[in-house]
């Protein structure tokens, strides 16, 4: 399990830290670049009405230390102002595919489909990559030729709060292989992967709601993957994302993404034992969710009852 500390001293932790997104500097116009030639990196962002928070992640790209990139938004059929705030950058370094809504997993593959750069870089519209990102993961990947897929540890911002938290991930390749069959063992806004490798493992499954997690799996069949030590991104929690209903959808999208996996393994006792610990946590959460229903409704009716009585 993914398991958040509260984080004491953000301001510490990996670089720029979480306060970096702040102060970011918007740096000079691009406009001069040869666009004949292939960045090593495209950073894939793909957007659906998120014209509040699209600027801050594309600043983030566009003041990384590491230059050799470009920036594809995807526009997944917005309605509101997300073309906009794209285009406002002016930058030629950022690149712009427009689709009609398909869902993000089509919208990913859309960008790598059309990116140029040998390493496909991840952000999320409304997320933060620190200064260095795009370099460490560069250099990660660049001295180590067996690994595909590098990721990182990131700070969390719940919707509403003000208090950040360290969420953290597995570092090295056994780990992570212990941690796929339980649960996601990278963030999406934080992974850096080879695209011709992303490309053979077959791209995002837009029939699994939970894809990213899928496509991992996929390419840790394939290749080794780690996540660097350092904070590397701020993510944003929204409120929806904590929602009863929505945590266990998240329950049922990963059931759904072990089965396929223990399908193409032969149902091999690993892929088994993943699934029974996954419906086991989804029958825990399910009984506590309805233990706290009735205590609220008993509570809802005591209250009644001593209304009533005082009448």
């Amino acid at each position: 399990m993914i398991v958040p500390t509260r984080n004491a001293g953000a301001e510490n932790c990996g670089g720029a830290a979480f306060g970096g997104a702040s102060q970011l500097k918007y740096p000079e116009s691009h406009t001069g670049r040869d666009q004949t030639m292939s960045p090593k990196v495209s950073v894939i962002i793909s957007a659906y009405n998120e014209e509040r928070h699209l600027g801050l992640a594309i600043t983030s790209i566009l003041s990384q230390t590491f230059s050799d990139f470009e920036l594809i938004v995807v526009d997944d059929g917005s309605s509101d102002g997300t073309l906009t705030v794209v285009r406002s950058f002016g930058d030629a370094r950022i690149r712009i595919l427009e689709l009609q809504h398909g869902g993000l997993a089509s919208a990913l593959n859309a960008g790598i489909l059309a990116a140029r750069g040998g390493y496909i870089a991840r952000l999320d519209a409304d997320d933060v990559a620190l200064l260095d990102r795009l370099e460490e993961q560069v250099r990660f990947l660049d001295g180590h030729a067996e690994y595909g897929i590098v990721g990182a540890q990131c700070t969390v911002l719940r919707e509403g709060e003000d208090t950040p938290i360290l969420a953290i991930v597995p570092l090295d390749d056994p780990q992570i292989r212990r941690r796929v069959r339980r649960e996601n063992p990278f963030f999406h806004s934080c992974i850096m992967a080879r695209r011709n490798l992303l490309i053979a493992a077959g791209l995002y499954r837009p029939d699994l709601r939970w894809e990213d997690y899928d496509l991992w799996w996929r390419i840790l069949e394939h290749s080794k993957g780690a996540n660097l030590p350092a904070v590397l991104c701020r993510r944003t929690l929204r409120a929806r994302s904590l929602s009863a209903i929505q945590k266990s959808e998240n329950y049922r999208a990963r059931l759904a993404v072990q089965r396929s996996a223990a399908a193409r393994e032969g149902w091999s006792l690993p892929g088994l034992c993943g699934m029974l610990e996954s419906c086991a946590a989804w029958l825990a959460f399910a009984c506590m969710r309805r233990a706290s229903a009735m205590r609220f409704g008993n509570s809802r009716r005591s209250r009644c009852v001593a209304t009533t009585s005082g009448l």
